[in-house]
């Protein structure tokens, strides 16, 4: 907190007492209240478009971060919420976030318009959106705005810009389970056509089951704008502490019994009763840790040729570490012999005696992820006239490298094991852990690997007249992949000896487009239509005892360094509507059908013989196919002064469809595979949102605001976990104590709803229960 403190007093002085005076730009201040009329005519990045999204044949949906802070909320998990789209974010060992949209997870996210490339590759942790202004989400296939991987969205964040004006910002905030955050802003023009902002903040908690998360985030942007250039600077730093989460112990495939009678105690896929009513019970053994820091820098050019011929160069770098040590695995105690109060049937009938009051941690799982992202885009903006068609065309390319090693602590065999400090077997109370003392960790193995992809873009907004607006745009996609597999590392840490030549390749290319039509009958309406396909790179390569099938059901002979799989690929084809019947009424509403072919699913396994000796080969084929179609709404509202509202519901059928599996069942007869018809893991069928804010405007209690967060999440499964639907409230009320300072306070999960947010294996991992936060702000 006293770094914070410091930093602000050293770079407040130097804003505050800034030239008063502004250039030839003309600022406007904004009232926080949102003018409904204004979405329609908003110009949202992710199109890659000056044209205002009434022109545009897409279904964004978007939401100022101001309202989650208004609520006390700061979090990604938190804005997720409250954004239509069919959209959902995973949260599973602690930190580490997945988002889906539209039936399809490992949606990109890009940060000012560059894409992370991290979150295409694996699950990763976001640091809290201090530094955001407000979140888009643009739905269905985006490959041709967006590259590869782009199936069922992408999720953009937009950092806050240096204003010509001066600001000051802070906030205090405390809550349940010791939850504190301290934040504060300055920001003024600079002289000569600068300006510029500074944020710094910080968090700590307990934390619901004790997690004790930490965060720290700095950010600073400069902004130079000129008669005809504008340049933007950016840099952030976050060093963030979360406590890992491995959930309660696992649930279990079948029945549970008493040995004494026979009678049922549980049943298949349940929590026990007494873990249940306990969920605030921590797993985790105290030497777990997972450590999150990141820096990055962009820089972005803007030269305008004319009013018509822009030019905007964009270049970023990152850094991005990820240390991780934590318990993992839980299972329970088990035995061939009748010395245990229960027991269940397992194979073929056979009873297995569990010890449901002790659980042993099997795999701790220690790794770490050191990536280095650069990348860069250019593009070119022109507005002109063929005939009486006027044109909004962009063109560009942009290029990106990421170099990612993994090191690895997955021994835990031998003389030599990679977790150690502790002699197994690391066994635990079911009902009261405590752990198992402190655990140390090494690295055995390092896995470098290189990321390049290039895209080379056209796109034309065509304007035939007011009513008739035709979206084009196409896309060339070169994709590169290399890895090394693993390599030894020398010293426990960090040292190992790279390779000259990664074995490991896959090369794609890929050509895809969008098309659009958008007809406005009247003012107040509008309709769109669209088509997109998309393209996703998978990166499987041959490993010891396993069977590949291609997308034709056959066996695939493996060679050795090279992909297996073709890339994934689909399309989309869409229908929506915009209206605005009212000043203060905004919906929107679409349909759409999504298909992905060369989906990937486990078929379960198959004994050989190999040398007069049976083994058993896993198989994975590339025979699946998966089809997603959904209806969405969302209204927008300001009916009175004062208050605001927003809803949104979807409806998301994600679930496998027909496949070419019955050429290799010839062969293989068993039940391993994904029926067609089967859902979507993780995917809710119905998802629905309100946002409320009414602030007093006159009397006695003027400035007075109260406001209302309503979720609903619709029931989902996750392997054979089964999540039932919850639905959340959380009611807020504010009030301006004295001129620029504002008091706030919000109760969360009002209705104490029991729910679970992620499952790992069989590991459910709860909500949190009720719980308030309050909070202190200061805005001029």
């Amino acid at each position: 907190m006293k770094k914070i403190l410091s930093l602000c007093l050293l770079v407040a002085p130097s804003l505050l007492v800034a030239q008063e005076q502004t250039d030839s730009i003309t600022t406007h201040r904004l009232n926080e209240v949102e003018v409904v009329a204004d979405y329609l005519r908003a110009q949202p990045q992710l199109s890659r478009s000056s044209v205002s999204l009434d022109k545009l044949p897409l279904s964004i949906s978007s939401l100022q971060v101001n309202q989650l802070k208004n609520r006390n909320l700061y979090l990604p998990t938190d804005a997720i919420r409250f954004i239509g789209g069919g959209s959902g974010i995973g949260k599973s060992y602690g930190a580490f976030l997945q988002l889906n949209v539209r039936g399809f997870d490992y949606a990109p996210i890009s940060v000012d318009g560059m894409r992370d490339e991290r979150t295409t590759f694996n699950s990763y942790p976001l640091s809290d959106l201090s530094e955001v202004e407000s979140l888009e989400l643009l739905k269905g296939p985006a490959s041709v705005l967006q590259g590869h991987s782009a199936v069922g969205g992408a999720l953009l964040l937009s950092r806050r810009k240096a204003k010509a004006q001066k600001e000051i910002e802070a906030s205090l905030n405390y809550g349940s389970w010791n939850y504190m955050r301290a934040s504060a802003l300055v920001g003024n023009y600079l002289g000569a056509g600068w300006s510029g902002l500074f944020l710094a903040t910080y968090s700590k908690e307990d934390g619901w089951r004790d997690l004790g998360d930490k965060t720290l985030k700095l950010y600073g942007t400069l902004n130079g704008r000129w008669s005809k250039d504008e340049v933007d600077i950016r840099v952030s730093h976050n060093n963030d502490f979360y406590g890992t989460e491995t959930g309660l112990p696992p649930t279990l495939s079948s029945d549970v019994y008493t040995t004494q009678g026979d009678q049922l105690y549980l049943k298949a896929g349940e929590v026990e009763e007494r873990i249940r009513k306990n969920r605030s019970v921590r797993y985790n053994n105290s030497s777990d840790f997972m450590y999150h820091r990141n820096l990055n820098g962009s820089v972005r050019w803007v030269h305008t040729f004319t009013p018509q011929i822009k030019l905007v160069e964009h270049a970023s770098a990152n850094w991005d570490d990820i240390d991780y040590f934590s318990t993992e695995e839980l299972n329970y105690v088990t035995s061939d012999k009748t010395e245990y109060a229960h027991y269940f049937k397992g194979k073929g009938g056979k009873k297995q005696y569990i010890d449901l009051s002790r659980v042993q941690f099997t795999f701790p799982l220690r790794f770490e992820h050191i990536a280095k992202t650069f990348q860069n885009q250019l593009t070119l903006d022109a507005k002109f006239y063929t005939g009486f068609i006027k044109h909004n065309l962009t063109s560009g390319v942009d290029v990106s490298y990421m170099r990612r090693v993994t090191y690895k602590g997955y021994n835990l065999e031998g003389s030599d094991p990679d977790v150690y400090g502790i002699t197994q077997p690391w066994i635990v109370s079911a009902y009261e852990p405590k752990g198992v003392g402190e655990l140390k960790s090494k690295f055995s193995k390092a896995s470098p690997s290189h990321t390049f992809s290039s895209g080379f873009f056209v796109q034309d907004i065509w304007e035939f007249s007011p009513q008739i607006q035709a979206m084009t745009a196409l896309r060339y996609d070169l994709y590169s992949y290399r890895s090394s597999g693993d390599i030894a590392v020398a010293d426990g840490k960090h040292s190992f000896q790279d390779v000259d030549t990664y074995p490991n390749k896959i090369n794609d290319t890929a050509l895809t487009y969008r098309l659009g039509l958008v007809y406005t009958p009247i003012k107040q309406l509008s309709l769109y239509s669209s088509i997109a396909n998309y393209f996703n790179p998978d990166r499987t390569f041959a490993r010891p005892n396993r069977i590949y099938i291609d997308n034709s059901g056959n066996e695939i002979e493996p060679k050795a360094g090279v992909g297996l799989f073709k890339p994934r690929s689909g399309y989309q084809i869409e229908l929506g509507t915009r209206a605005t019947p009212l000043k203060w009424l905004e919906l929107s509403a679409s349909v759409y059908h999504i298909l992905q072919n060369n989906t990937i699913v486990g078929l379960g396994r198959e004994v050989r013989q190999v040398n007069g000796k049976d083994v058993t080969y896993s198989l994975t084929g590339q025979i699946g196919q998966i089809t997603s179609q959904g209806v969405e709404a969302e209204a927008k509202l300001s009916p009175i002064e004062g208050l605001n509202l927003s809803f949104g519901y979807s409806y998301t059928d994600a679930k496998y469809g027909d496949n070419q599996i019955d050429k290799y069942r010839k062969k293989n007869e068993n039940d391993g595979i994904i029926k067609p018809g089967t859902a979507v893991d993780g995917i809710s069928k119905h998802k629905a949102y309100s946002l409320g804010e009414y602030t007093i405007q006159r009397g006695l209690l003027k400035s007075l605001s109260l406001n209302y967060a309503f979720s609903y999440q619709g029931e989902r499964k996750i392997r054979q976990n089964h999540f039932p639907a919850y639905t959340l409230l959380d009611l807020g009320i504010a009030y301006q104590i004295v001129q620029n300072l504002r008091l706030s306070a919000n109760v969360y999960n009002v209705l104490n709803t029991e729910s679970y947010q992620e499952a790992l294996g069989n590991q459910m991992v709860p909500n949190r229960p009720t719980n308030f936060r309050i909070g202190l702000s200061y805005k001029p």
